[in-house]
């Protein structure tokens, strides 16, 4: 998938490419993510690719932190 995202939560075990702006993100085993999340837990398990920016997202939907990651796991 390609494209902007706003949701409650994501669940990757494909290929996303994008924004995604969510509560919470999973990124399953052999997912893959590219480009910018924001978010307020992410869990990544064993043997998935992060590739991009992520950003810890409040409560009040402000960004409080801003890390750059390109990591196979």
């Amino acid at each position: 998938m390609k494209g902007e995202l706003v949701s409650q939560k994501l669940i990757v075990s494909g290929t996303f490419e994008g924004i995604a702006e969510c509560d919470s993100i999973e990124l399953l085993k052999d997912g893959k993510i590219f480009g910018k999340i924001t978010t307020k837990d992410l869990m990544i398990e064993s043997s998935s690719i992060f590739e991009g920016e992520s950003h810890i997202k409040k409560s009040n939907n402000e960004d409080i932190s801003k890390n750059s990651a390109s990591k196979n796991i």
